[in-house]
C-alpha cells in the first residue's frame, strides 16, 4: 500500500522523466517512431526466410507463417524489454537516487511505463496490421492487454533483480542478454507450442514464460488461453513473488545506495 501511495505521490514527477525518455531515444534518430514497427517487421523477414529454407519446424500453426512470428515477436519483444529497460534503473538514475531522494519504485515504475508505451502501441500496430490483411482474429484479441499482465508482471521481476545484480557488477547485463537469447529458443516465439518434437514439448511444458505468451497470442488469435490452470497458478505466484521483491527492495535500499557509491 505504501508503494501504490509513493507511486500516487511522485505521479507528476514520474510522468516528467518518462517524457524525457520517450523525446530522447527518438531525437536523433532519422526514422523516429517508425522503429516502433521497423524492428518487428525486420525480425518477421529473418525468421520467414529461415522457415522458407526449412531450417526450423513451425509445428501447427494455421495462419500465415510471417504474420504468426510478426505478433509473437512482438510480444517477446515487449517482455524482454521491459526486462532489459528495468535493468538499466541504477545505472541511469544512480546519481538522481542518491541526490534528490527519489524513491525506487518511482524510478521502476517510469522504467516499466517507457516500455510498456514503446511496446504495446507496436503489438497494437501488429494487431492492426494483421486486420488490414484479413488476418482472421478473435472476437475476443480486444482483452490482450488484461492478459499481458502476468506477463509484464514477470518481465518486472526479472527487470528488478537484474537491476540488483547491476549494482554489484555492470558486467551482468551482458550475461542477461546471452540469457535472453536463449530463452527466446526455449519459447514457442517462432514456432507453435503444438510441435512434432518430444524435446521441445519436454522444454515448453518446464518453461513458464511459454504459458504467459501464447496465452497472449491465443487470446488474439484463438479467444483462449493456453493451459489456462497453469497460466493462473503462474500468475498468483508472479504476484506473490513481485510483492516479496518490492519489500526487500525497499528495506535493503539505503545498503544498495552505499554500494552503488563504493
Amino acid at each position: 500500500m505504501n508503494i501504490i501511495k509513493s507511486i500516487y505521490h511522485y505521479r507528476s514527477t514520474i510522468a516528467q522523466l518518462l517524457r524525457v525518455s520517450l523525446l530522447a531515444q527518438y531525437k536523433k534518430s532519422f526514422i523516429g517512431i517508425f522503429n516502433l514497427i521497423f524492428y518487428p517487421l525486420i525480425g518477421m523477414l529473418i525468421w520467414y526466410s529461415v522457415q522458407k529454407v526449412g531450417l526450423i519446424n513451425t509445428g501447427d500453426i494455421d495462419i500465415p507463417y510471417p504474420f504468426f512470428v510478426l505478433l509473437s515477436n512482438s510480444i517477446w519483444e515487449m517482455f524482454s524489454n521491459i526486462i532489459l529497460n528495468i535493468g538499466k534503473t541504477f545505472s541511469l538514475y544512480g546519481r538522481a537516487i542518491n541526490q534528490i531522494k527519489i524513491p525506487i519504485e518511482v524510478l521502476y515504475t517510469e522504467r516499466l511505463l517507457f516500455s510498456i508505451t514503446n511496446d504495446f502501441i507496436s503489438v497494437a500496430l501488429v494487431i492492426l496490421i494483421m486486420l488490414l490483411f484479413g488476418i482472421k482474429l478473435s472476437g475476443w484479441f480486444f482483452l490482450f492487454p488484461i492478459v499481458l499482465l502476468p506477463l509484464i508482471g514477470l518481465a518486472l521481476i526479472l527487470g528488478i533483480i537484474l537491476s540488483l545484480f547491476q549494482v554489484v557488477t555492470v558486467d551482468i547485463s551482458n550475461y542477461f542478454t546471452y540469457f535472453l537469447r536463449i530463452l527466446f529458443f526455449m519459447t514457442p516465439v517462432i514456432y507453435s507450442e503444438k510441435t512434432a518434437s518430444l524435446l521441445l514439448d519436454k522444454i515448453i511444458t518446464y518453461n513458464p514464460v511459454s504459458y504467459l505468451l501464447v496465452s497472449v497470442r491465443n487470446i488474439i488469435l484463438y479467444g483462449e488461453l493456453y493451459q489456462y490452470k497453469i497460466y493462473f497458478l503462474i500468475a498468483t505466484i508472479v504476484v506473490l513473488i513481485g510483492l516479496i521483491l518490492f519489500g526487500r527492495v525497499k528495506k535493503a535500499f539505503p545498503y544498495l545506495i552505499e554500494k552503488l557509491y563504493v
